[in-house]
């Protein structure tokens, strides 16, 4: 049990973008699964075990006894549409200040040159996000695709970040999305993530990470 909580907490540390140079040294960044509603959720805990036993090469069995809370890694993800707030807003010079957990099941996809998802799969991951110049959560975030903003759920619980910062405001600042399968064409897009500030105004935006539809 030590040994596996171990490498999840080595491969899911959370950081800031990689445009920041403070990286985290502790197990931050376990996605959380945010609140169930009815007619949302798209996974079950059989897929998350699927992802689970590939990404961690270590047996079913082991996965079940030594930390069951992870099978939420990959759920929970609300259908997002391409309405974005941040296409009425400004942009601020500047990084966000943001960690990308996951992303269609790769994780920490932002430390990768590119990431590929088959053309009718769901593109869906989740991370968290703050308004680190208020100290506060932020006014929202977006997942843009070649400029087009998507709106993710923002929100969820991640005690986590706020332990690391010592900062209680930012307990609730976790965000997911998932976008259906389809949606995009076959072949290299951009992928930025929007942090929208506190007071809803302005929104910085992260390198691009080029997203590969096969």
């Amino acid at each position: 049990m030590i040994e596996l909580e171990a490498w999840i907490g080595a491969q899911y540390s959370a950081g800031l973008s990689r445009t920041d140079a403070r990286p985290f040294r502790r197990g931050l960044g376990r996605p959380r699964a945010g609140e169930r509603e009815k007619g949302e959720w798209q996974c079950t805990s059989r897929h998350s075990l699927d992802i689970l036993e590939v990404v961690t090469n270590m047996p079913r069995t082991t996965i079940l006894l030594a930390v069951p809370f992870l099978l939420l890694v990959a759920c929970g993800h609300q259908t997002t549409h391409g309405d974005g707030p941040t296409s009425s807003l400004q942009r601020s010079a500047g990084p966000p200040t943001f960690y990308l957990d996951v992303l269609s099941g790769i994780a920490l996809p932002m430390t990768h040159p590119s990431v590929s998802v088959g053309a009718s799969a769901d593109l869906s991951g989740s991370g968290w996000a703050a308004d680190d110049q208020n100290k506060a959560p932020a006014g929202g975030v977006d997942i843009a695709i070649d400029g087009q903003p998507f709106r993710t759920q923002y929100g969820a619980e991640r005690p986590d970040v706020a332990a690391h910062f010592n900062l209680p405001a930012y307990t609730k600042t976790g965000f997911q999305f998932l976008i259906p399968g389809g949606t995009f064409s076959a072949g290299n897009h951009k992928l930025t993530v929007r942090v929208i500030s506190s007071d809803g105004k302005t929104y910085r935006e992260s390198d691009p990470l080029t997203l590969v539809i096969q």
